[in-house]
């Protein structure tokens, strides 16, 4: 009796009962059986197997052909060799034996020796192509010379750092001299500035301190007590919304660094810049308010002129010091009548002083003439004046 068949049989007093056949199961995936009980050819096969017959795969560093028409060829990941990829590649530079994975004997590259071409010939020398020197403060084709450069470019034929190739903050022939020079005339032996050389709001070995104390930012010009001028001693007053300066300025150092001239009309007052400060043609009051401050615009000077009264002689009595005939000084303003200086290339002289002060916009009227305040004790406007005056100089804060 086949094992395929089962016959049974149950008796009874009527019939005799045969049972059918049992199927057997696939033993591939996708294997299935006919009508006659013969197995069908397989149609896919599990990954890492290959074949009509789905066997193993045998790869063990590499990626097998497999599927239903794969072949069982391994394509070997790097560093291996061998038909199932069980070889090590340990050859690096010489000839490899692929039997072993070793160099052939002899085999090895000019710089190299070792059993896999992988040690430097030259005993001084390291790296991967044996150029770099064993003892890493050396260098030179025999590893015999010091490396002095610190903060450049190697030039390894002498040690020392190549011309001009020196890190910004750094200096000398083996680039090693850090630069702590800030404002003044550098030392290039010490990195230090040259004795008296700082610029002239600055002091100190490295020229990085202000001159005078409430002073600070990398130009020094700026207040740490939220004043002005170059001692800091210019306190400020707001008025409709603007934050104006109580004084007007001083000093010969414009807020990029460069100098300028202070006209003071000592002839009147011995002590004319304290008590007036100074008076600047227009070119050069461009320049006279500090970072966060700047020369206040025609606009801004007509909105003040309009707070404080306007045109009529009660815009210039609330803007005007007491100390000045009749002044109200209402806002704390404090105008004085300073005057103005007067230059070309014939003559130059003071005038007005006493009687009137005027104050600069950075606002042009044209190549020859800007926008000027102008108070007496009897009127007020804003009006223009030619550029090669001097008048006082008044910051607004941005």
């Amino acid at each position: 009796m086949s094992n395929l068949v089962k016959i049974c049989f149950a008796m009874s007093a009527f019939a005799l009962i045969s049972c059918g056949t049992e199927q057997p199961t696939g033993e591939a995936q996708g294997q299935k059986t006919s009508n006659n009980n013969q197995p069908q050819p397989k149609t896919t096969c599990k990954p890492g197997f290959y074949g009509q017959d789905c066997k193993a795969c045998t790869c063990q560093n590499g990626t097998c052909d497999d599927g239903i028409s794969g072949d069982g060829s391994c394509s070997c990941d790097e560093d291996w060799i061998g038909q199932n990829c069980d070889t090590k590649i340990l050859c690096r530079h010489g000839t490899l034996d692929p039997q072993t994975g070793n160099c052939l004997p002899g085999s090895c590259e000019e710089k190299y020796n070792g059993e896999n071409c992988n040690e430097c010939k030259d005993q001084l020398k390291t790296g991967e192509n044996c150029d770099k020197c064993l003892n890493s403060r050396m260098t030179g084709e025999r590893c015999d010379i010091e490396i002095l450069c610190k903060n450049g470019t190697l030039d390894t034929q002498t040690g020392h750092c190549l011309s001009d190739s020196c890190d910004s903050k750094f200096i000398g022939t083996d680039c090693d001299i850090e630069i702590l020079c800030k404002n003044g005339t550098l030392d290039t032996q010490t990195g230090h500035c040259l004795n008296g050389s700082c610029d002239s709001l600055f002091t100190g070995d490295d020229c990085n301190e202000c001159v005078y104390a409430p002073m600070t930012g990398p130009k020094c010009d700026q207040c740490k007590n939220n004043k002005l001028g170059p001692k800091c001693d210019i306190d400020t007053v707001n008025i409709n919304g603007q934050t104006w300066a109580a004084k007007n300025m001083y000093g010969t150092v414009s807020n990029d660094g460069s100098n300028v001239t202070c006209y003071a009309n000592t002839k009147e007052d011995s002590n004319f810049e304290a008590n007036y400060g100074c008076l600047y043609i227009w070119e050069d009051a461009q320049k006279m308010c500090p970072t966060g401050w700047h020369l206040p615009t025609e606009t801004e000077l007509n909105k003040l002129l309009t707070y404080a009264g306007g045109a009529r002689p009660t815009g210039s009595q609330n803007l005007r010091a007491t100390s000045w005939e009749s002044g109200a000084d209402k806002y704390g303003f404090g105008a004085l009548p300073a005057g103005k200086y007067y230059g070309n290339d014939n003559s130059s002289f003071y005038d007005a002083f006493g009687s009137y002060a005027n104050f600069w916009s950075q606002s042009e009227d044209d190549s020859d003439n800007a926008f000027r305040l102008s108070l007496s004790t009897s009127y007020a406007s804003v009006n223009t004046a030619a550029k090669r005056y001097g008048y006082s100089v008044r910051c607004i804060k941005d």
